[in-house]
């Protein structure tokens, strides 16, 4: 299992990021969110490999835990 935060490859593509995600279906297959770095118009690319795709060619990141403010029971239009 890849570690998220972990600096990863795509064996086939070479595309290079951090797993950022990690979704597990319920018949065993799980995938991951790969995250690259920004480019020059300011996005950040972002795919899902399957985990026999990926190789870790980087150590974890921890992450940064910040307090957002915000309501996360709002619906917009709920409760007016």
């Amino acid at each position: 299992m890849i570690k998220l935060g972990s600096k990863v490859k795509d064996k086939i593509t070479g595309f290079t990021g951090v797993a950022v995600q990690r979704i597990e279906y319920l018949y065993g297959c799980v995938r991951y969110g790969v995250e690259g770095k920004v480019g020059k118009d300011g996005k950040a690319p972002f795919e899902y490999f399957d985990t026999q795709r990926l190789e870790r060619i980087g150590k974890a990141v921890e992450p940064v835990v910040q307090e957002t403010g915000g309501d996360f029971n709002h619906t917009p239009g709920r409760n007016q």
